[in-house]
């Protein structure tokens, strides 16, 4: 009986299966689909992650729509106005040349998030090419450009930040420029230090080894496998240039009609704080829930996109 079963075996109806019939792209694909998967998963997860994303949001959305729901303008001056408490007409009151708080406070938030959002973008682009070259050459090139990110880190931020725009000008291109001349260095030691492990990784020699190009090997080897540090870095960074902008704008150095800063709300606020401290108190608690609401997203995206956590917590041995 054994026999004749083992007889009527043949190889053709076997299928076999190996990398021969595997296809890479696709398998390439499923792998990525499902890590995105895992970190929407985990970053979902955290409760507060959550809520702070809900709640930024909200303050997107009312800093784009709000000044549409009301006929006020943020540089609009009304004597009649001035210090009027917070109520139906003027959700968030009026300052004292009185103009509407709600109205500026949109357009502060505006402001932060375009400075911020622009200047993280351009630290992360600059860190990331200086980061690479310096792990990629190496020697003189590493040893150089990392002396030059020690003599600028050395320099006080907002020293350096104020020399460049007594030399450019205060404008809003050049607060992102000024910004971002500082903010770069910071980024280009983390992705330097994280690309130096994945230089060592095997598949990185072996695609030298096969002649694949400085290009190729620097966007497709080394560039992939710092994009979790990249996202999570771009996050931690709005928040410092988002604080920082409005500290530059608190000690004067205001961008001016049509940009408006929570600096400088701060300013005009303060000498009327112990009468009108809601005047102050406003756009402090919306720069407040912006800053620690990015801080808590950035923070969980750092706790999901880290694979070497088990997935939902769990203990898997």
């Amino acid at each position: 009986m054994g026999d004749l079963m083992m007889n009527e075996i043949s190889k053709d109806k076997f299928i076999i299966v190996g990398v021969e019939n595997v296809d890479l792209k696709k398998a390439d694909k499923v792998i990525e689909r499902i890590n995105w998967k895992y970190t929407l998963r985990r970053f979902l997860s955290s409760k507060i992650a959550v809520a702070a994303l809900i709640i930024l949001t909200a303050i997107i959305i009312m800093g784009i729509i709000g000044p549409k729901l009301t006929s006020y303008q943020p540089f609009e001056e009304k004597r009649a106005w001035r210090n009027i408490l917070p109520g139906a007409e003027h959700i968030f009151g009026t300052d004292y040349i009185g103009r509407d708080i709600f109205v500026r406070v949109c357009s502060a938030i505006r402001t932060s998030l375009l400075i911020g959002l622009s200047s993280a973008l351009v630290n992360i682009i600059i860190g990331i090419i200086f980061g690479a070259i310096c792990v990629y050459y190496g020697g003189i090139t590493d040893d150089v450009i990392m002396r030059i990110v020690e003599i600028l880190t050395s320099i006080p931020n907002v020293l350096f930040i104020i020399q460049i725009l007594l030399v450019l000008r205060i404008g809003i291109f050049s607060l992102i420029i000024a910004l971002s001349m500082v903010g770069w260095c910071n980024v280009s030691r983390i992705i330097r230090g994280q690309l130096l492990q994945v230089k060592q990784q095997e598949y990185i020699m072996a695609a030298q080894a096969l002649g694949a190009g400085t290009s190729r090997i620097i966007a497709k080897h080394l560039l992939v496998n710092v994009i979790n540090i990249t996202i999570v870095t771009f996050a931690l960074e709005v928040p410092n240039i988002i604080l920082t902008e409005a500290a530059l704008s608190f000690i004067g150095f205001t961008l001016g009609k049509p940009f408006l800063s929570f600096g400088t709300m701060a300013i005009d606020a303060q000498q009327n704080i112990l009468f009108y401290p809601y005047q102050a108190l406003i756009p402090g608690v919306f720069l407040s829930l912006i800053l620690l609401c990015i801080n808590l997203i950035g923070d969980a995206l750092s706790d999901a996109l880290d694979y070497r956590i088990d997935l939902g917590g769990e203990n898997h041995e």
